[in-house]
C-alpha cells in the first residue's frame, strides 16, 4: 500500500491524466475507496489516489516477474548489524575555553562563552569591544544551544563544522529536494531555523559544485500560451484579401530579416568569453541527441582535461582512458568538481580568558 502511494506521489506529473493499471498483490486496495470511517492517514491517501485514473489488477506475486525478480535478488548487508558509534559531542564542548584558529572550535564560541558564564576575551581594543558587544546583543543562549535572532525577527539556532554541511546538503539534495538555485536554498534552511555566517558563500559554492547539476543544466519551463483568437475565422477573413497578398509577402519579408537581426543580437549578447588553459578540467557538450536514450539524460560527458590550446578557439582533450581528441572551445565548459565546499572557519583572534 506504501508502496502503491509512493510511487503516485513522486511520479505525479507522469501519471497524472492518463489511465494507469496497477499489478499488485494487494488485494485490499481495489476496496480501499469503498471504505467507510477510515482513519486519517487512510483518507489522505485515499485523496492523494482519487486524483488518478487507475486500474488495480490482482497478480500474484510470483508471476510478476519483474518484482518478483527485484524481490529475490541477494542482499549481501541483510542480517548484518552496522555499528554506529554515538555521537557524544557536545557542540559547544569548547565552551569556558580560550577560543583559537583550531578548525574544530565553533566560530561562535567567543559569543556562547559570554552568554552562558559571562566570560568575555581579554586584551581587546575599544572598537574590538564595541564590535562584540554589538553583535552580541542579536545571540542568546538556552542550554545546550546559541541561538541568533536575525533581521527578520525570526530566531535561528546557530551551527556550525560538518552539522552545517549536512544540514546544507540536505536542504539542496535531500530525498524531498529538487536541486534548486543557490537562493531557494538558503531559503530553505532558514525556514529549517539555522544560521551562520558564511550560509551565503557556502549555499552559492555547493550549486556551483554540484556534479550532476552541471550536467544537466537549467530545465526549461515549458509553459503554452493559448491564442487570444480564433485561428479559424481569422484564417477564412485573411483569404479573401487577395489584392494585399504581395504586399503582405513583402511584408512578411522585410519582418524575417529584422527577427533575424534581432535573434543575432541576442544570440551574441549571451556568448560568454571562457577562457581555458592547460590543466584545466572541463566537461564536452554532445549535440547529437539520437545517440542518447532519454531525454532527460545529461548532454555533457566528463569530465576531461585540456592537453594543448590550439588556435581559433581548439583545444586537445585527454580521456581518462588514455586516448586523445580534439574539438571546438565553444563546446565545452568548466567543470568546478562535484565535491562540497570546505566551510570556512573566520579567523578568531586569540586572546587571554577573563572572568
Amino acid at each position: 500500500m506504501l508502496a502503491v502511494v509512493y510511487a503516485f506521489e513522486k511520479l505525479r506529473s507522469y501519471l497524472i491524466m492518463n489511465k494507469r493499471i496497477v499489478y499488485t498483490d494487494h488485494s485490499a486496495l481495489k476496496y480501499l475507496f469503498t471504505k467507510k470511517d477510515a482513519k486519517a492517514r487512510l483518507l489522505r491517501w485515499i485523496l492523494l489516489l482519487q486524483e488518478f485514473d487507475f486500474k488495480v489488477i490482482d497478480t500474484r506475486g510470483a508471476e510478476n516477474y519483474a518484482v518478483d525478480h527485484l524481490s529475490r535478488l541477494e542482499n549481501p548487508y541483510e542480517n548484518v548489524f552496522d555499528p554506529k558509534e554515538i555521537n557524544k559531542t557536545f557542540s559547544l564542548e569548547s565552551l569556558n575555553k580560550v577560543a583559537h584558529k583550531d578548525s574544530s572550535t565553533p566560530w561562535f564560541a567567543d559569543l556562547a562563552n559570554y552568554h552562558a558564564r559571562n566570560f568575555i576575551i581579554k586584551g581587546m581594543t575599544s572598537q574590538q569591544k564595541k564590535k562584540f558587544f554589538k553583535n552580541a546583543r542579536h545571540y542568546f543562549w538556552d542550554d545546550p544551544y546559541l541561538f541568533r535572532t536575525c533581521a527578520d525577527q525570526i530566531i535561528r539556532r546557530c551551527v556550525a563544522g560538518k552539522e552545517a554541511v549536512d544540514i546544507l546538503n540536505a536542504c539542496y539534495s535531500g530525498p524531498t529536494e529538487g536541486h534548486y538555485g543557490a537562493s531557494y536554498t538558503l531559503k530553505k534552511v532558514f525556514d529549517s531555523g539555522f544560521y551562520w555566517p558564511s550560509i551565503y558563500k557556502d549555499a552559492f559554492e555547493l550549486v556551483k559544485r554540484c556534479d550532476s547539476c552541471q550536467r544537466q543544466g537549467r530545465a526549461g519551463e515549458g509553459a503554452l500560451k493559448h491564442a487570444n483568437f480564433d485561428l479559424k475565422t481569422a484564417g477564412d477573413h485573411r483569404k479573401l484579401q487577395l489584392n494585399e497578398l504581395n504586399e503582405l509577402r513583402d511584408q512578411a519579408y522585410e519582418n524575417s530579416l529584422i527577427y533575424k537581426e534581432r535573434t543575432k543580437k541576442l544570440h551574441d549578447d549571451k556568448i560568454k568569453n571562457r577562457i581555458f588553459n592547460v590543466g584545466d578540467q572541463v566537461l564536452l557538450f554532445n549535440s547529437r541527441l539520437k545517440i542518447f536514450s532519454s531525454k532527460l539524460k545529461s548532454r555533457w560527458s566528463g569530465p576531461f582535461t585540456i592537453s594543448e590550446i590550439y588556435p581559433y578557439g581548439t583545444a586537445k582533450l585527454i580521456h581518462p582512458d588514455g586516448c586523445n581528441f580534439k574539438f571546438n572551445c565553444h563546446r565545452l565548459k568548466h567543470y568546478h568538481g562535484g565535491d562540497p565546499p570546505p566551510l570556512e572557519i573566520p579567523d578568531v583572534t586569540t586572546f587571554p580568558k577573563d572572568n
